[in-house]
């Protein structure tokens, strides 16, 4: 088949050398032929014997053009699949993830191992971190890249290392363990570790175990946060170490055992925190003498009200105090000590409801303290603290500037007698809507109960006029709440702006900043009724988070 310059370079189609020889147009003379016996003429016979003999070329070029046409669109599907296939290959190396900084990734894996959350709700929520399947060695086999990274340029990834040494190690295990332990030991690159143990409550450490612990022992030296949980064997586990706990600022034990605690044979030279919380109120402890002056921030939970007033009495440089659950003895109150705290900026009171953890424990302790530089006060407890509240204050004479608490938080704003240094509450928990209305009632009017005439005891405050409102709060630029319970929203919200403006008369009271946490649904409607202009007019700005 020949082919020129006008030829087709796939097939060799011509329209020179292939157009078929054209019939007669006449379609209906054409019809007539076709349908009928009559004999063309001399014109139309020439034509039809000259399509007549062209035709099987004709016929056979398009045989050949239909061949080649199948074998291109063979090759056309053959490249069309390699395509197909090396697609996908080639889109791999353009993936947003590969182009992710190592920084970036390293949030993403924090993220994901749960260091996004404290260190002590870290521990609680994994078993041990000598795992195979624990996230972060599952990271480092996802590929090289990742594995390099992870490896060499995370360090902090490995700094968070918990021991659970209250179960049998089988010897056959040991190996694997004190490989991985080198893992996190070697691969944290001298950083500070964050490390929680959790030690055999009545049992001595098995061999396997044992080994384990003395190999970690060997870096108590770049510990910096401990969690410890044990029994017997805590004290004599934590005398194990031949290097002092020179980095160690922050201790957090549980004892779950009846027995008393002592680790004087321990230095901490840089020990600031501290946090005890036994399973038994019966339970006492004693500190190593450098500890009654380098403890700053400490928190007791568990114990009996004499307990815990007679540990924290031989902290001389509190500045931060946390009491949980404390539970009243069963000798008289007159027994509990004095407890003068010249120094304390925060205290942080949460009381259950439960195990005899009641009002007169907590009461107890309060009534028993006096913190003249208190700046911060936490409050959560199931029952109203007014009275031991009011006398705690007066007889520290203390200027608070930050509160927090529950459901009883207006109690509290209705309680405090000297409230012209207060700058932010903070209502959380739950059913708290009752207590977020109090509170914003309370920002104005001082009770008629808070006259000398009606207090039961001695007070030093002055008695405002019964008959001439006062603002309580006039520094208070932030109320925060929660409100899960929210019912109605367009009535709180009127009730709110009622209340700020009767605040907003008084020229003394700055702005207020008011944030609301609610669900989605409650914050719409919230929004909905929010008059941004009116509310503006009062100097109070308004945010509403739905959850």
């Amino acid at each position: 088949m020949s082919t020129n310059a006008n030829s087709c370079p796939q097939c060799g189609y011509s329209l020179q050398h292939h157009t078929p020889p054209a019939l007669p147009c006449d379609n209906y003379r054409i019809e007539q032929l076709l349908t009928t016996n009559e004999y063309p003429n001399q014109k139309e016979e020439l034509a039809f014997r000259i399509f007549v003999a062209n035709a099987p070329c004709a016929i056979s070029h398009f045989d050949d053009r239909i061949a080649s046409l199948k074998a291109e669109l063979l090759k056309v599907e053959a490249e069309k699949a390699n395509f197909t296939s090396v697609f996908p290959k080639y889109q791999k190396p353009l993936n947003p993830v590969r182009r992710i900084p190592p920084e970036i990734l390293q949030l993403i894996f924090e993220y994901g191992m749960g260091y996004d959350k404290p260190a002590k709700e870290y521990f609680e929520s994994i078993s041990h971190s000598l795992d195979v399947h624990f996230p972060l060695l599952v990271y480092g086999r996802v590929c090289h890249y990742w594995r390099n990274l992870i490896d060499l340029g995370m360090p902090k990834l490995w700094t968070r290392i918990k021991l659970q040494l209250d179960r049998p190690m089988p010897t056959k295990l040991v190996p694997h363990a004190s490989s991985l332990l080198s893992v996190y030991l070697r691969r944290s690159q001298q950083r500070p570790l964050t490390i929680c143990l959790d030690i055999p409550r009545s049992k001595s450490l098995d061999f396997g175990t044992g080994y384990l612990v003395r190999e970690f022992f060997k870096e108590s030296a770049r510990w910096e946060s401990l969690f410890l949980s044990g029994g017997d064997e805590l004290d004599e586990i934590m005398a194990m170490s031949e290097h002092s706990y020179k980095s160690l600022k922050s201790v957090h034990v549980r004892r779950i055992d009846a027995h008393s605690v002592s680790l004087h044979r321990c230095w901490f030279p840089e020990l600031t925190t501290w946090t005890s919380v036994w399973d038994g109120p019966s339970i006492g402890f004693s500190f190593f003498p450098a500890a009654f002056y380098s403890i700053t921030d400490y928190t007791i939970s568990g114990v009996w009200n004499i307990r815990a007033v007679n540990v924290v009495q031989c902290l001389y440089s509190l500045r931060t105090l946390s009491i949980q659950s404390v539970v009243l003895a069963v000798s008289s109150l007159s027994e509990v000590p004095n407890l003068n705290l010249p120094f304390l900026k925060e205290l942080h009171i949460r009381q259950d409801s439960h195990n005899n953890c009641n009002n007169a424990a907590i009461a107890a302790v309060l009534d028993s303290m006096s913190c003249p530089a208190l700046i911060a006060l936490s409050l959560f407890t199931s029952e109203k603290l007014v009275e031991p509240l009011q006398r705690f204050e007066e007889r520290s004479n203390f200027k608070l500037e930050h509160f927090v608490g529950s459901k009883n938080a207006g109690i509290f704003a209705k309680a405090i007698r000297n409230g012209d240094a207060l700058e932010t509450i903070k209502i959380e928990g739950t059913d708290t809507t009752q207590a977020t209305t109090d509170v914003l009632a309370s920002l104005y009017i001082q009770s008629t109960r808070f006259s000398n005439a009606d207090t039961p005891f001695p007070c030093s405050f002055p008695s405002p006029s019964l008959d001439k409102p006062t603002v309580t709060f006039p520094k208070l630029h932030r109320l925060q709440s929660e409100m899960r319970d929210l019912k109605i929203a367009d009535d709180f919200m009127a009730r709110a702006y009622t209340n700020l403006c009767a605040r907003e008369k008084f020229e003394n009271a700055v702005p207020l900043e008011l944030v609301i946490t609610t669900g989605d649904e409650k914050a719409q409607k919230m929004f909905q009724s929010l008059n941004r202009k009116e509310f503006a007019n009062l100097k109070v700005t308004v945010k509403i988070i739905g959850v």
